[in-house]
C-alpha cells in the first residue's frame, strides 16, 4: 500500500479459495485520498489478475476503486478515499 500511512490491511482467502478480499483499515482520524493497493498473485490466484475488484463498505465518504492496472502476477488499483474501513473483493 501506497500514499496512506494510516490505512493497515489484510489480505484474506475467501470460501473455495479461489477469492480473495483485501481488508482496509483507516487509524487516521480523517478519510484518507488516493490510497494505492498493489496485490501480488501468486500461480494459486493468477486467474484473479483479471478480475475486477469490487469495493464493499459501510462508509458513506469511502470513493470508487479507481486506476486498475493488472499484471500477470498482480492486481493494482487506487481507492479515491477511504474514511474508515473497506473491503476490496477479487473474484
Amino acid at each position: 500500500m501506497e500514499g496512506a500511512p494510516h490505512v493497515l490491511g489484510n489480505l484474506t482467502r475467501l470460501g473455495s479459495g479461489k477469492a480473495l478480499a483485501v481488508h482496509l483499515l483507516n487509524y487516521a482520524p480523517e478519510p484518507v485520498s488516493g490510497v494505492l493497493v498493489r496485490v501480488n498473485l501468486d500461480r494459486e490466484f493468477g486467474s484473479l489478475a483479471g478480475a475486477q475488484p469490487r469495493l464493499l463498505t459501510p462508509d458513506s465518504k469511502t470513493g470508487a476503486v479507481v486506476g486498475m492496472r493488472r499484471s500477470r502476477s498482480a492486481v493494482e488499483f487506487t481507492l479515491q478515499t477511504l474514511d474508515t474501513y473497506g473491503v476490496v473483493l477479487l473474484e
